[in-house]
């Protein structure tokens, strides 16, 4: 049987693709198989008594809607009745708009949709940086985005100097925006 939850996020496709790669990585101990790299991933599901399943998989679709992307999470498990699919997919987007800097909004998608994307979709590796967490008020890298330990001359992460120009942020969400933004590519702020 299965069951689909649908989101939206005011987010580049490529960083939302990574940022549930991740959560999947690190929130639930699983390794995702690309199925289409850039556009579906899956992971199996196992026993849970938190979420009442046991077993199954989750397949995740990703695809460009409007100014952002559109998320499918497909849940094929034996027994619907009584799996927390929602308490699930609440778990696995919350970490993953902590990682985006992003909130994910309900959508009201059908996976037509998506199979119509993917039927055309050319497939190619993503590989866009995942924006870092970082406390409120945390000292960022200029270059890269990673968060710097408070006396850092240089960056941790891509050794490039610390002290360089500040880059400006989205009043709304405090992403760091390039020079260039004129929308804030996390929330869709206007920016100038």
């Amino acid at each position: 049987m299965t069951k689909d939850v649908f989101f939206y996020y005011p987010c580049e496709t490529g960083a939302v693709y990574q940022a549930y790669l991740r959560t999947a990585n690190e929130q639930f101990a699983k390794v995702c198989k690309e199925e289409i790299p850039g556009a579906v991933i899956s992971f199996g599901l196992d026993f849970s008594f938190k979420y009442n399943m046991n077993g199954g998989a989750c397949t995740i679709h990703f695809m460009p809607h409007q100014s952002g992307t559109a998320v499918a999470i497909r849940y094929t498990v034996v027994q619907l009745l009584g799996a927390r699919v929602s308490k699930h997919s609440s778990d696995l987007t919350s970490y993953a708009d902590r990682i985006l800097g992003a909130a994910a909004q309900p959508a009201q998608l059908t996976m037509n949709l998506f199979t119509g994307y993917e039927s055309s979709y050319t497939p190619a590796v993503v590989r866009q940086p995942i924006p870092q967490v970082a406390p409120a008020g945390a000292r960022m890298c200029p270059h890269c985005g990673a968060p710097l330990s408070e006396n850092a001359r240089f960056c941790s992460s891509c050794g490039k100097a610390a002290d360089a120009a500040p880059q400006r942020v989205c009043p709304s969400c405090s992403r760091q925006l390039s020079e260039n933004d004129i929308f804030c590519p996390a929330c869709g702020t206007k920016c100038r």
